[in-house]
């Protein structure tokens, strides 16, 4: 067996993937649902390959956690999302009408679900204003 037959075949089979991450022209539109407060990515290794989550924190200018989480998902249904799960007041999950394989998890801002990115709680320390209008999307690849 060649060199490059072997090399197909185990491309074929996963091990060279690169990770799964969602084009930032996806984030870019999911950002402009409101004023982008604060952002990192998370990366864990699934099914053998490497998937990144893009956490974003967002305001969309309401007065509660309830508003702010019908405005995201309003917001994002104008820009072809649909509805795939939901638990309101809690979180709702989406799925790109553009991008089938594109997802977003929604929620009221809650710094306790933010422990394993200090980044977020460090970029909101120095922020003013109420955090009532705040939303978290993890927007990641689903397959």
């Amino acid at each position: 067996m060649s060199v490059a037959s072997v090399l197909l075949l185990v491309g074929g089979c996963g091990w060279f993937q690169g990770p799964s991450q969602v084009d930032p022209v996806i984030i870019k539109e999911v950002r402009g649902i409101g004023v982008l407060k604060a952002g990192t990515t998370s990366r864990s290794y699934v099914n053998g390959r490497t998937e990144i989550t893009n956490i974003l924190v967002v305001d969309v200018g309401t007065m509660n956690p309830r508003d702010a989480l019908d405005k995201a998902v309003d917001s994002l249904r104008e820009l072809e999302w649909t509805t795939i799960a939901e638990n309101r007041p809690i979180r709702v999950l989406m799925k790109s009408g553009k991008f089938s394989d594109v997802h977003a998890s929604i929620a009221p801002f809650d710094p306790i679900y933010h422990k394993t990115e200090p980044e977020i709680l460090r970029a909101l320390a120095g922020e003013s204003g109420e955090r009532e209008a705040l939303v978290s999307l993890n927007v990641y690849e689903y397959r």
